[in-house]
C-alpha cells in the first residue's frame, strides 16, 4: 500500500470515528455474557447496525442441538461481503459477540457504554467488549467502509473481505468460526482474528470444560450420622485439581532445563508463563453442589457459611441478652 492510499484511508476512518464510537455503544449496551451465552438478541442488534451502514448482512441461526453442547442458550453468526474489483484474495475478519461476565469491582455501568473524560488516556467508553471484542465489529465494519469510499472515489483495488460475528469464543469457537468452515459458508485465503498482538500466531491454547456434580445425602445439622456431606467431599475433587496444576508447573520449569525452587513454583510469574503454554486446571465457580459449566473466569470471592452445633451444655449466662425488645427474638 503506497502512502497516499494509507494517509487517504486513516483520514476517512478518522472522519468516521464519531459514527464509530456510536455504533460500539449500542453493541456494547445489549449484554451478551457468556455464560449463560444468550446471544440471539445482540446478533439482531448488530445485523441492524451493519444495515444501516449500507452492508448486505448474512444471518446463519445456530441450530439447538449444536448450542446446548457448548452450554449456551442463543447465537446466530453473521456474515458481511464485498469484493473490489474482478479477483484477488479474499480476507476474512473475525470477531466474537460474546464476552466474560462482568464481575465485581464497576465503578461504571458494564453495559451502559459511558465516555469518561480519563486524566491520563481522555476520552474512554467504559463497558464489556469495548476492548475485546465488540470494539472489533465497529473497527472492521468502519475499516471496511473507508475501503468502500476509497473504490468509490476511484481508488482500483482488487480482492474482497468478509466480516465474520459470532457468539462463541468463551466457550471454544466450535459454533461460531468452525461452524462457518465446516458448512462451507465462507473459504478465506487470508485471516484476521481479534486479538492484542500483530504477531504471526502458529499455534492456539486449547479449553477442556468439565462439570463436576457430587451428590451426598442431606441431614439435619443436629444429628450429622444422618447424612453425608458432598461439600466435605468436593474439597477432595478441588484439591485434586489444584494438586494436578501444580504438578504440570513444575514439569513445565523442569523441562526448559532446571529444578524449580520454591519460590519459582509459586510465583505466579511462573504460573502465568505456564499457563500461556500448556494451560492449567482452575475451579471457577459454585452452586448448590455442582460447578457451573463453561465460566471462564477466576473467582475473586469465596463465601462459606457455616454452623457450629455442641452436645456439650452452655451456661445460660452466655446467651444473657439485655436488648429491650419483645417478643423475644431468642
Amino acid at each position: 500500500m503506497n502512502s497516499d492510499l494509507f494517509a487517504r484511508i486513516a483520514a476517512q476512518v478518522d472522519r468516521d470515528f464519531p459514527a464509530e464510537c456510536a455504533f460500539l455503544a449500542e453493541l456494547v449496551k445489549v449484554a451478551t455474557d457468556n455464560p449463560p451465552g444468550d446471544c440471539q438478541a445482540h446478533a439482531e442488534r448488530a445485523r441492524l447496525l451493519l444495515e444501516s451502514l449500507g452492508f448486505s448482512v448474512e444471518s446463519h441461526p445456530v441450530p439447538p442441538g449444536a448450542i446446548a453442547a457448548v452450554g449456551m442458550i442463543s447465537a446466530t453468526n453473521l456474515i458481511v461481503r464485498h469484493k473490489f474489483g474482478r479477483s484477488g484474495p479474499c480476507v476474512a475478519l473475525s470477531a466474537h459477540g460474546d464476552v466474560v461476565p462482568p464481575g465485581q469491582g464497576w465503578t461504571h455501568d458494564p453495559y451502559g457504554a459511558e465516555v469518561v473524560d480519563d486524566p491520563k488516556h481522555g476520552a474512554t467508553m467504559y463497558g464489556r467488549g469495548v476492548a475485546v471484542s465488540k470494539s472489533d465489529f465497529a473497527t472492521y465494519a468502519f475499516a471496511l467502509r473507508a475501503l468502500q469510499a476509497m473504490a468509490a472515489s476511484g481508488t482500483a483495488l482488487n480482492g474482497s473481505v468478509e466480516l465474520h460475528f459470532t457468539y462463541d469464543e468463551e466457550v471454544g469457537g466450535d459454533i461460531g468460526p468452525r461452524l462457518l468452515l465446516e458448512e462451507g459458508l465462507t473459504k478465506p485465503d487470508y485471516a484476521i482474528a481479534a486479538g492484542f498482538s500483530y504477531a504471526v500466531t502458529t499455534s492456539h491454547n486449547g479449553c477442556l470444560h468439565l462439570e463436576v456434580t457430587v451428590r451426598g445425602r442431606q441431614g439435619h445439622a443436629a444429628m450429622p450420622e444422618s447424612g453425608v456431606d458432598a461439600l466435605a467431599a468436593t474439597t477432595r475433587v478441588l484439591q485434586a485439581l489444584y494438586d494436578s496444576r501444580r504438578r504440570a508447573e513444575g514439569s513445565a520449569l523442569e523441562g526448559r532445563g532446571h529444578q524449580p525452587s520454591h519460590a519459582q513454583r509459586g510465583s505466579h510469574r511462573r504460573r502465568d508463563q505456564h499457563e500461556r503454554r500448556t494451560g492449567s486446571h482452575q475451579p471457577s465457580e459454585s452452586t448448590g453442589a455442582s460447578s457451573r459449566k463453561n465460566h471462564p473466569t477466576w473467582p475473586k470471592r469465596i463465601c462459606v457459611r457455616s454452623s457450629r452445633r455442641s452436645r456439650r451444655a452452655v451456661p445460660v449466662s452466655v446467651w444473657r441478652c439485655d436488648a429491650c425488645c419483645w417478643p423475644c427474638p431468642w
